[in-house]
Order: C-alpha cells, then structure tokens, then sequence
C-alpha cells in the first residue's frame, strides 16, 4: 500500500463488478454475518474473524471514498456540482492531483485508479474526448498533459484581469501550427487621389510584406510537497493558479514590452528596429509630448493609443504634471479618469497603464512605451501543456512534485513607426 495515509489505497481484494454493487454486497454480507454471530449456537470464532475482516475492509472503503470525494477547486473555477452530485466544472489541480499519483513511482496507480481516488472522473473525460477529437493531442507519459483550450480560457481569462495586454488592444492570436509562421503587414499604400473625366488611374500596387514569426518557449515551474497534493485542498489550486499559470502569462507580458530576443526569448516592441524613440533622461512635458509627434508625423497613430509603463514612471510623471506652469492652459497633463464611467486616466489625453512587469534599472531609470497596440501581435502555438515530474533525483529524493507550464508564443511588431519608446526616466522608489 502507498506510504501515503492521505490518500488511502482501496484493498486489495477488490469485489468485482460495479462500484456500487460491489460494496452493497460486501455490506449485505457484513449484516448476514452480524445476524449469523447473533444468533449462531455453538462456535463462533470462524464468523467472528471473518465479520472482523470484512468490518476493516469496509472501514477503508470508507476512508477511500471520502478522499476521493473531497474535490480540490481553483477559486474563482469552481467545479459546480447539479443536484445528481455530477461534476460538471473542470478542475486543474484534481486532474495534476490524479497526474501525480500515476507518475509517483511510489505509488503508480494506473490512469483509472489514479483519476477516481484524485476526484477527478470529470476531467478524465474531458481528456479522453480530446483525445478522440485529435490523436495528436494523446497525453506523452513522459511529457506530462495538454489542459483542454476552453479550459484554460476560463482560467486565463480571470487571470488576465492583473495584466494589461488585453485592455491595450493588443491581436492575442491562438492557434499557430508548425513551425515559424508568416504575417502579412502592409508596407506601402497603393495610389489614391483625383481623376480627370476620360483620365486613367495611376497603377501603382499595393506593396505588401511579411514578418515572420518563431515559436518561443515561454515557461512557469512550481515544486510543490507531495504531502501538499494530497492534503492542502484549496491552497494547492491557490499554488497552481497563483504560482503557475498566472507567473506563465506575466512572463509573456514582459515580452511583448521588453523582450530581449535573447537566450530563447521573444524580441519585444521596445526591441524592435525601427519604432521611433524620445529621450527622456530629463523628464519635461514636452518630451513627452515629442513622443506624441513622432507617431504623428509618421502617420502612424490610426488606432488608438495607449502609454505603458512602470508605476513607479506614473509617479514621476504626476510630479511634473504638478509643478507645471507652462503647460495648464487646455487640457490637463495628467488625469485620473473616472472608472465608473468608463473614462481611463489619461497622460496628455491619451490613456494609459501601468505594469511592474516594466523593467527598472537599478531602482531609478526606466522606460516608457507609447504606441497603437493593435499594431502588435501576441502569436500563440497550441495550447498550455502541463508537464508533471517526480521521477528525477531531486523531487524524488525531496518528495515532491514539478510542475512545468509552458506555451510556445512570439511577438511581432506590423507597424513599428506606430511605437515610441522613451528611455531613461528617472524614478523614485
């Protein structure tokens, strides 16, 4: 029996049959032997020892099914329950739960076994219709499981709601296949203008290009305490959630901005050759307000605008926007929006966000991006994959067990002069 009194093993004796059925019968036989013993004459001992038995058989059952019916829920991606008591919500650490326990080589049930004492026969259907959907998406035994699409969509959307990306316009495009892929973007517009009666158009056509896109490997670890899985309930979806999934989508974010093109990375907008750029080493309304021109000038700000970046660069905006004089005739630099009535807070009448996932240099420099964000790309290659280890030496040794998240992405850039980067902001911590 796994080392494992959380989780108790069924008996080994398993009564054939029907789950059900099953124990109805091991529980019918308990009371004909009860009765037996009650009523037998002479000895007793044979039906004494085998009503003990059966009692402790029973008794584990008992503890079994309790376990197993005790369900581990993402707050906020709670599995709702009908009134039947059928699971009908997915959960993500039920089905990692039941992953655990066919890969602990300590314990490795197999996929049935496993699945029903984590709670998790929901799940496991929702994995063997994908599997029928696709044979490709059949889960590795070394590389862990894809988590269902609309899964994830529920989970990641709640998770979004901390990060900007969405709210920026960025084109999140799922569904990449294959290797690098190639995205039209416009690079000249075709001939426009006046015709004279009887006169011909001018043929000029429409140049149009590509940027090529290469899938990227973005990733989330988390080591998580074997004894954890097995008993922390809701805390464990907490980690996973928390931790996990929603580190995973930080990590993409900070690429799109500030991704190095380096070491595996995504090269992000502030990266890219060819956005325009402002110094901004000393801070002054009309540096930012060059940032402005910029796109302007090169036509490029169709779309709506947004400026990201670091709280800490909000601060020193507010500061200037303070002690101002030159600049308060008109609109106001610096507002602070009314949420209630779906007005953003605005930086020179353009709206604006803030993010940590925004570098800053040594605590006191940082940047800032101005830019038409649905210029911009997040490419998605298939789904999240979830990869579950507890076999190598460390987590073994450790009891524990890792879970990898990662997702294959990369960012594009179709209009760079839509961008503006200002550098070097002093900030105060």
């Amino acid at each position: 029996m796994p080392d494992n009194p959380a989780a108790p093993a069924p008996p080994n004796n398993k009564p054939k049959g029907d789950l059900k059925e099953r124990l109805q019968g091991m529980i019918d036989r308990f009371n004909d032997l009860k009765r037996s013993v009650e009523t037998a004459d002479g000895d007793r001992t044979e039906l004494r020892q085998e009503l003990d038995a059966l009692k402790a058989e029973l008794t584990k059952w008992r503890g079994y099914l309790s376990r197993a019916s005790n369900p581990i829920r993402i707050p906020g991606v709670e599995s709702a329950v009908r009134d039947s008591g059928e699971v009908i919500g997915f959960s993500l650490a039920r089905a990692m739960h039941a992953e655990f326990r066919m890969r602990n080589p300590k314990i490795a049930d197999s996929e049935e076994v496993a699945y029903e004492r984590a709670g998790a026969g929901y799940e496991r259907e929702v994995f063997q219709e994908m599997r029928k959907r696709d044979a490709s998406l059949a889960d590795d035994s070394n590389l862990g499981f894809l988590v269902p699409a609309q899964v994830m969509e529920d989970i990641i959307e709640k998770l979004r709601t901390k990060l900007v990306l969405d709210s920026i316009g960025l084109m999140m495009v799922p569904g990449f296949d294959g290797g690098s892929v190639d995205w039209p973007k416009e690079i000249e517009d075709g001939n426009a203008g006046w015709l004279p009666e009887s006169a011909s158009a001018a043929a000029t056509d429409q140049e149009v290009g590509f940027v090529r896109m290469t899938p990227k490997t973005s990733y989330a670890l988390r080591k998580v305490q074997n004894r954890l899985l097995t008993t922390g309930g809701s805390r464990v979806e907490t980690v996973l959630r928390r931790a996990m999934l929603a580190r995973l989508l930080r990590v993409q974010q900070s690429a799109v901005f500030q991704g190095s093109g380096n070491g595996g990375a995504p090269r992000g907008i502030m990266n890219k050759a060819g956005i325009n750029s402002q110094d901004l080493s000393t801070l002054t309304v009309n540096a930012l307000q060059n940032m402005i021109k910029k796109i302007q000038a090169d036509d490029a700000d169709t779309g709506t605008m947004f400026w990201v970046m670091h709280t800490l660069a909000k601060w020193a905006i507010y500061q200037i926007a303070a002690s101002d004089t030159t600049h308060r005739q008109g609109s106001p630099i610096f507002t602070q929006g009314d949420p209630s009535k779906g007005e953003p807070p605005t930086i020179l009448g353009i709206p604006f966000v803030t993010t940590n996932d925004i570098t800053v240099t040594g605590g006191t420099s940082t940047d800032i991006l101005l830019g038409v964000f649905g210029n911009a790309i997040l490419g998605m290659w298939g789904d999240v994959r979830v990869e579950v280890n507890t076999q190598a030496a460390t987590p073994f040794l450790n009891r524990q067990t890792w879970f990898l998240a990662h997702q294959d992405v990369d960012v594009a850039a179709l209009h760079e002069e839509s961008f503006c980067i200002g550098t070097s902001m002093t900030v105060a911590a």
